[in-house]
């Protein structure tokens, strides 16, 4: 009886592991799509201040608080008294004004980038061969 249940709750802690293994790994591959997203956005945005410097031959690219305004303001204006009220009124002051501030192309290519690395799947060592393994 009680080898019964050794192998019973061995299957289950299998099971359970390849669950979370599984979890894991789709969480990995949302977030490689979500910095991917970010680094075609920062590559477009780019294009776009590109076109615009060959067209009037003057370089003026697009800020990110004016992206965001031109694309939906009522948002930017809700996230404005959303931190102001409920996080802190230095938070959007000192911070994401700041960020705003930055050049669009700029803070989308380096937050993809960051998503990607952070998002990369770790190598796990192997103890009994020596080495990482994948």
């Amino acid at each position: 009886m009680d080898d019964a249940d050794g192998k019973c709750r061995n299957l289950r802690r299998g099971v359970r592991d390849r669950a979370e293994s599984i979890y894991r790994r789709c969480g990995l591959i949302l977030w490689r799509i979500i910095a991917g997203l970010l680094l075609l956005a920062g590559t477009a945005v780019l294009a776009r201040d590109v076109a615009a410097y060959f067209d009037s031959h003057l370089w003026a690219p697009i800020v990110l608080g004016q992206l965001w305004y031109e694309l939906d303001r009522s948002s930017l204006n809700l996230a404005q008294a959303v931190i102001q009220r409920y996080a802190s009124p230095g938070l959007w002051d000192r911070i994401v004004a700041a960020v705003l501030l930055c050049r669009a192309w700029a803070v989308l290519l380096v937050l993809g980038g960051v998503v990607l690395v952070v998002a990369r799947p770790r190598r796990r060592f192997d103890a009994a061969a020596g080495s990482p393994r994948r």
